[in-house]
């Protein structure tokens, strides 16, 4: 079973071993990159990826999920991220902490923590928010708050591009990615929060 094991707890799953360095067992915070998003991947620390040599397959847990995903040891990533960033409504410079659970199977409890919390990001106002250095979906959460109120699409990007430089098609992009965790279209158009009530 190898030095990292010492038992199986109830289930048959192998845990690790009490003795197990301190850097295997704490959550690793991960900033996240555009790329990752991108590609729907997640590439796990060499420290801690040491401790899946061999492993072809992770079992990704959060919010009562248990997702098994491929992972390409070699490269040290778990691909079809996906799932999990649009559940968590991760962005770009958000950070998923990762935490290994037990080996063999491989199980990995992630969650996600955004660089500002969303009622920090609904009370800055417009000029003092850094609007290049924050996603579009921040940028869009500041100034739907400010709104208050349903807006268009187009009303958002003129909007938006007074502070940031940004494509339609990209806002677009962004409410979709984000809807319905974040963001809800209520038709022709408009956008809100989710569970906004008209």
């Amino acid at each position: 079973m190898g030095n990292t094991i010492e038992r199986q707890d109830d289930t048959g799953v192998a845990v690790l071993d009490p003795k197990l360095e301190l850097s295997a067992k704490v959550p690793w915070p991960l900033n996240i990159k555009k790329e990752w998003l991108e590609k729907g991947i997640l590439i796990v620390p060499l420290r801690l990826s040491s401790r899946m040599a061999g492993m072809n397959t992770v079992h990704i847990l959060y919010d009562q999920i248990d997702e098994i995903l491929p992972y390409e040891a070699d490269i040290r990533c778990v691909e079809g991220f996906n799932g999990f960033y649009k559940t968590k409504a991760v962005a770009e410079g958000d950070t998923v902490h990762i935490q290994l659970k037990s080996l063999n199977p491989t199980r990995i409890y992630a969650y996600s923590s955004w660089r500002r919390s969303f009622d920090e990001l609904v009370r800055f106002d417009l000029l003092s928010f850094d609007w290049d250095r924050y996603s579009l979906r921040d940028s869009v959460i500041v100034m739907l708050s400010k709104l208050k109120r349903p807006a268009h699409y187009g009303e958002l990007h003129s909007r938006l591009s007074s502070y940031k430089i940004i494509s339609s098609e990209l806002l677009v992009e962004t409410l979709y990615r984000y809807s319905p965790t974040v963001f809800q279209e209520t038709g022709n158009g408009y956008w809100q929060f989710a569970g906004w009530n008209d």
